[in-house]
């Protein structure tokens, strides 16, 4: 999945949430209402205090919400936003 639909997805399925109200959310921070999203997903480690070997931590896959103003960001499950279906075809390179 390229980074402009993984975008898309993530709109929608945030606005399907009630998160973003006609496409539009409100920043917990600063009541700001336009924002980027993030056109790649987000893995951020579960800290386990049995790994053996840090390679070896879970992560959580995740989109990032990032406010236009203050840049304050939000991450969002991106299991849970439906977007993982096709787990295999996402990029998840920076590049």
């Amino acid at each position: 999945m390229s980074g402009e639909e993984l975008e898309r997805r993530a709109i929608d399925a945030l606005h399907r949430l009630g998160i973003f109200v006609d496409g539009r959310g409100r920043c917990q921070q600063c009541n700001h209402n336009e924002f980027l999203v993030v056109r790649h997903l987000i893995f951020p480690p579960v800290f386990d205090a049995q790994a053996v070997d840090e390679d070896d931590e879970p992560t959580i896959p995740c989109v990032g919400v990032i406010c236009e103003r203050c840049g304050h960001l939000r991450l969002f499950s991106a299991g849970y936003l439906g977007l993982l279906e096709e787990e295999e075809d996402i990029d998840t390179s920076l590049n």
